[in-house]
């Protein structure tokens, strides 16, 4: 899995509406068998592309900010510590709160456009983590 990321300083920021085309990018992390883009950071959001395949392990998660997770294709889960897997499927999004540790797995692919607090990171290896 790669991670690109596009930062943008004050002076860089756009005056006006910035599009983004979400599907190409999409497409593109599709054919290079996964990966996340940043999309925009600022200092009070980060919005970011990422496609998951399976076979493959989960990432734990735990944000410093609330995430939303909009499934733009495929389908998915979500789980947590506390509650039963979420089923993710294409044009659903799902809350998780600050601080709540989770995992995403795609079946067969997942692909979601995820905003967080800046500076997200995973909180355990890939490896550490299984379907439930």
């Amino acid at each position: 899995m790669r991670e690109a990321s596009i930062r943008l300083t004050e002076a860089d920021a756009p005056r006006a509406a910035l599009p983004l085309d979400l599907r190409a990018i999409r497409e593109r992390l599709e054919a290079e068998g996964g990966g996340v883009q940043a999309v925009h950071a600022s200092a009070a959001l980060e919005l970011r592309v990422e496609v998951l395949v399976s076979p493959g392990p989960g990432t734990l998660r735990m944000e410093r900010g609330d995430a939303v997770y909009f499934v733009l294709d495929g389908q998915g889960l979500l789980g947590s510590e506390e509650g039963e897997p979420l089923d993710l499927v294409a044009g659903e999004a799902v809350i998780v709160p600050a601080g709540v540790r989770h995992v995403l797995f795609a079946n067969p692919r997942l692909s979601l456009l995820v905003t967080t607090a800046p500076g997200w990171r995973p909180v355990a290896p890939l490896a550490v983590c299984r379907p439930f």
